[in-house]
């Protein structure tokens, strides 16, 4: 389901309206509004653009002159509406206030939700929404130059920004509050201390672990797909849940062909767990069907690599049953990994700048052009440079395929600081680094890739290692628990090792990635670039050092195996100018 709301005169109420009956048509939808009038003459109007009628009953409640909604469906939503006082990681639901007297509007944004939720205003009336493609239909669409470099730096957009300078995104773990006669205004609501279990023993971490999963995957509704690798996150839930006997869940695995590591256990796995299964090949065929469709299936740009075989495994649910829930076991490695990075990362920051420098300076010149173990170094070093150290760049190509404005780089360390930043303060080091993963490529890139296909056909996404008991869960750990005898995400492998005979367990798994090359040699990928992405009209272009994006391009174009951060820099220009092509088109 997609939300928008509208707030403001009678006589403009009419293009929201049309906005909405527009973008259900483009989606295949249908639209659902209600309307209600305000005290001061004004009206308050919301719906959904969705395959089936929005249970209201389940999502809004109205009484003594106030709306409470929940946006969109979540596990948690029950518990959001029946908040007293909307908190930052007790649900993952957002919860919209309105006063029907006062007109006054408060949004609740969870701090780990993959929901984002928008507002926009031209002259006084206000829209609000969790599909950013709904909203740019009402307030335009004028691309924002910050925005536009912290894509190419990260990978998506930090809050508030979005890629148009007309729609403002609210930040998580805050309230925003829209007053009649003051504007708006953000309230951090999530508190970092609430994390971790007070009075709780935490010292048997696999019991922990598991009573927070099976608390979470209890309440999956039925039946449910699960997209499957067979290692130890998608592994372990399927456990779970055939020791709960809930065993009306199809796993759907994706295969890269021979040289996937997982090809042959992930069906015997399945097969041991005795859950239906499913494998959906890689299919060249399919690159441009899934690449010209990006504006549809995606809300809002953001450059996982993982986009077009996730795109080519939802699409193979055409040929199955009625599914009313989708699970997927991404940021489990934020939740029990991700703080090790930072000892590593302390002393890279701990050589002089100068040594830094010279290490970037290598790396731009050409060593972006290879992936081997040498190279790492000298991309750490280049990250270093140009990155605060709580910070990571998506891509590496930083001073090479883009050089950022020295104004334009302060503001956006200050937006990242006043937002993704704040919301770790007071941790640990370990936990910082932990729950920033958690949030910006847990609930603002991995899990994205599933969240808006899923959800504009009318599924529950469900991610249980984002939600708030197993979250708790694993920041009540210590990280000597997390990492015993050196383990990675022990307590999960042990867990996963009482169902499944161990070798299953302690295997090197690769990645869910894009096959890079097939990709980037395809005649149909270099048509596109050649059309979209190194078109005058493209607007990103303007942004880069076009001639350098050229060679970069070149070289994957001759099948050569970049450096990860010169991949991830050429499928994110991918991605953003199909997008914004396609939505332009619209």
């Amino acid at each position: 389901m997609f939300f928008s709301a509208y707030l403001g005169s009678p006589e403009h109420k009419t293009q929201w309206r049309e906005a909405l009956n527009r973008h259900a048509a483009w989606l295949g939808l249908t639209a659902h509004p209600f309307a209600r009038a305000l005290a001061d003459g004004r009206i308050f109007e919301y719906g959904w653009v969705s395959l089936r009628p929005p249970d209201t009953n389940a999502l809004v409640r109205e009484e003594g002159g106030a709306l409470t909604i929940i946006p969109l469906d979540t596990l948690t939503r029950a518990e959001a509406l029946e908040q007293s006082s909307p908190r930052g990681f007790e649900t993952n639901a957002i919860r919209m206030d309105v006063s029907l007297a006062s007109g006054e509007v408060r949004v609740a944004v969870p701090v780990l939700t993959v929901e984002q939720f928008y507002h926009a205003n031209i002259g006084g009336d206000w829209v609000f929404g969790n599909d950013l493609r709904l909203m740019l239909r009402w307030a335009g669409l004028r691309l924002d130059d910050l925005a536009a470099y912290a894509f190419l730096q990260w990978g998506f957009e930090p809050s508030p920004l979005t890629i148009s300078q007309t729609v403002r995104r609210v930040s998580p773990g805050c309230r925003l509050v829209l007053r009649p006669a003051s504007g708006v205004s953000e309230e951090r609501l999530f508190d970092p201390g609430e994390l971790r279990y007070a009075d709780r023993d935490t010292s048997d971490a696999d019991e922990l672990m598991r009573e927070a999963l099976d608390a979470v995957l209890s309440r999956v509704p039925l039946p449910a797909l699960m997209h499957f690798s067979g290692g130890v996150d998608s592994g372990l839930m399927a456990a779970r849940l055939a020791a709960m006997g809930r065993t009306d869940v199809r796993l759907q695995n994706f295969s890269h062909g021979a040289r996937d590591s997982f090809r042959d256990v992930a069906p015997a796995m399945a097969a041991h767990l005795r859950f239906a299964f499913e494998r959906v090949e890689w299919d060249p065929s399919q690159i441009m069907p899934a690449l010209n469709d990006l504006a549809r299936e995606y809300t809002s740009p953001f450059a996982d690599a993982a986009t077009i075989p996730t795109i080519m495994l939802v699409r193979a649910m055409r040929e199955t049953g009625p599914l009313r829930s989708y699970l997927e076991g991404t940021a489990a490695a934020s939740l029990l990994e991700w703080g090790l990075h930072y000892p590593l990362r302390r002393i890279i920051y701990g050589i002089p700048r100068p040594l830094r420098q010279a290490g970037a300076a290598l790396y731009r010149a050409g060593l972006w052009r290879y992936e081997k173990p040498w190279v790492r170094p000298f991309a750490a070093l280049q990250t270093s440079v140009q990155m605060p150290l709580f910070h990571t760049m998506q891509t590496t190509m930083g001073g090479y395929a883009y050089r950022v404005p020295p104004e334009l780089q302060r503001r956006l360390f200050e937006v990242l600081a006043e937002g993704l930043t704040a919301v770790s303060l007071g941790l640990d080091p370990r936990d910082r680094f932990s729950l920033q993963s958690l949030v910006r490529f847990g609930a603002h890139f991995s899990a994205m890739r599933g969240f808006d296909p899923m959800r504009r056909r009318g599924l529950l996404p469900v991610f249980p290692f984002m939600e708030p008991p197993v979250v708790r869960a694993g920041f009540s750990l210590t990280w000597e628990q997390k990492y015993e005898g050196k383990v990675l995400k022990v307590p999960l492998k042990r867990l996963l090792a009482r169902s499944v005979p161990a070798e299953w367990v302690y295997w090197p798994k690769g990645a869910f990635v894009l096959p890079f090359q097939a990709v980037f040699t395809h005649p149909d990928m270099r048509a596109f670039w050649a059309d979209v992405a190194l078109s005058p009209r493209n607007p990103l272009l303007g942004y880069c050092r076009e001639e350098r994006v050229r060679n970069v391009l070149r070289c994957a174009q001759a099948g050569e195996y970049l450096h990860s951060g010169a991949r991830k820099f050429l499928w994110g220009f991918t991605f953003i100018s199909a997008w914004l092509s396609q939505l332009e088109a619209q």
